[in-house]
């Protein structure tokens, strides 16, 4: 259940932070690396953001569905885990080499 909670957790994170990129607000950032790397991409980072919305409610529903004795759904969720990782690597990479400078709010989402 703390898997669930965590993940419904971050899901309201990230809605929270599509929602003010959304309206046009400055988003959930405590540095100025977000406003670089959101310059340095070529797609926008709202995009990036409903990808994380997305994902971190399909892990939210994994785990509910697996709180049984289902392992089924709970080795779905690795792998979907798996990948994000992979995915997450290639964005903080992209900040280390390309930007020079992180996201505060891409690492509180990377831990």
């Amino acid at each position: 259940m703390v898997r669930a909670i965590i993940a419904f957790l971050a899901s309201v994170f990230v809605g929270a932070q599509t929602y003010f990129m959304y309206i046009g607000e400055k988003g959930i950032c405590f540095n100025d690396g977000c406003e670089i790397v959101d310059s340095l991409t070529r797609i926008s980072p709202l995009y990036f953001n409903i990808a994380g919305l997305i994902l971190f409610q399909t892990l939210f529903w994994l785990f509910l569905l697996g709180r049984g004795d289902s392992e089924f759904w709970h080795k779905i969720a690795r792998l979907l885990l798996l990948a994000a990782l992979a995915a997450e690597a290639v964005l903080i990479y992209f900040q280390h080499m390309v930007a020079g400078d992180f996201c505060s709010y891409c690492l509180v989402v990377f831990a």
